[in-house]
This record gives C-alpha cells, sequence and structure tokens, in this order.
C-alpha cells in the first residue's frame, strides 16, 4: 500500500485483528519465474503478543504459487467493505457545489515469508480451522470426521498447508474522515437508505463516533 494519507491509517491492533477475523479471504501475490503470481485463497488470522501474528491457509498442490523463492516477501490483500460514494450525499454540495465522487473502502496490506507445510498434521489443522470457524454458525456443523478417513487422507495429498509469519502490516480505512460531520452523515444516511451496505455504514459509523 503505497498511498497511505494519516487520516486514513488504522493503526489499533484490536481492530485490525477483529476485521481480519471478520474478512478471512484474500489474495497472496508471490513471485514466480519472474512474474506476479496472485491467488485468492482462505486464509485465518493468528494473533500474537508481539508482532502482527501469521496466516495459515492452504492451496492445491497443482497451483504452482507454493514454488515461489522462500526468501522473498509475499504479499497478501484482504480487503473489507466498500462503495461508491456520489458527490450528492455530502452536505457541502448544497454550499459550494466542490465536490467530487471518491470510493469508500477498508483494506489491510500484509508482508512475510511463506513457510510450506508438506506434513498431514500441519494440513489437518489448517483445514481443520478454517471448517470450525465457518461451521460454528450453522445448525448441523460439518467436521473433518464425517468424511471417510480414507477419502480426506486422499485428499489432503492434494493439498499444501502455508504459513505467513508477517514481518510489517499496512491497515487503511478510508471512510471519509476528510469530510464534515454533516458530509459523514450524509454518506451514512444514503448508504443505510438504500441497503445492502451495512458492513460499510458500521465501519464508517465507528469510525466517526471515535
Amino acid at each position: 500500500m503505497t498511498y497511505l494519507p494519516s487520516h486514513f491509517e488504522q493503526e489499533d491492533r484490536g481492530k485490525i485483528d477483529t476485521f481480519l477475523a471478520a474478512h478471512p479471504f484474500g489474495t497472496m501475490v508471490v513471485e514466480l519465474d519472474g512474474e506476479m503470481w496472485p491467488t485468492p485463497l482462505p486464509l485465518i488470522h493468528r494473533p500474537a503478543a508481539d508482532g502482527w501474528g501469521t496466516f495459515i491457509g492452504h492451496v492445491a498442490r497443482a497451483n504452482r504459487m507454493w514454488q515461489a523463492d522462500a526468501n522473498k516477501e509475499v504479499l497478501i490483500i484482504i480487503n473489507g467493505p466498500d462503495g461508491y460514494i456520489s458527490p450528492n450525499w455530502y452536505a457541502t454540495k448544497a454550499e459550494t457545489h466542490e465536490v467530487v465522487p471518491t470510493w469508500n473502502y477498508a483494506a489491510v496490506h500484509a508482508w512475510g515469508r511463506m513457510v510450506v507445510h508438506h506434513d498431514v498434521k500441519f494440513k489437518r489443522m489448517a483445514v481443520g480451522m478454517l471448517t470450525q470457524i465457518h461451521e460454528r454458525n450453522s445448525e448441523i456443523p460439518w467436521k473433518m470426521g464425517d468424511a471417510p478417513q480414507e477419502y480426506l487422507a486422499g485428499q489432503l495429498e492434494h493439498i499444501v498447508g502455508l504459513e505467513i509469519r508477517i514481518d510489517r502490516l499496512v491497515a487503511k480505512w478510508k471512510l471519509s474522515q476528510n469530510r464534515t460531520g454533516a458530509d459523514r452523515a450524509g454518506v451514512i444516511a444514503a448508504l443505510s437508505s438504500r441497503g445492502g451496505d451495512d458492513d460499510l455504514v458500521t465501519m464508517m459509523t465507528e469510525t466517526h463516533d471515535q
């Protein structure tokens, strides 16, 4: 993330950890054979008392991304809610007309080294964590023990485990912090009235209530 005005930078570790827990899907970009190789994949963030913690995930063995040079940094991009912001929603429009469209969003960029795991224990752990997190609200949660063990063992052979130890992390919450209170209120009201933007409205409201 190369452009980060200070008023859009999010540095609260608790808020960032909560965001990563709520958005467990991202894009990992590695350098492979001299080219940038992006891979969308589910990622579980494991916070740490010191540093930014790690991401745990897995990819298909057939996906060559895991063969990237272990000595080179990888980039992980996690996108949160986003939405177009119309100038018509600003109180300032009625006053000066000096407004233009923009886009609000929240995103996290993290860099680190990728460690590849081929051992079954790690892969079972990675898949187990993923299913436990996403099945927990199901009426009858699926668990790994539901599948025939021979079948499951075969499926695990077709994936590799990934562990990314985060060296640095940048979070950007672009949520109209550079606008007046009246403009921000207008954006929140407009997004709320049209529906479908609940997550963006929640983040904007929480940010502007601080």
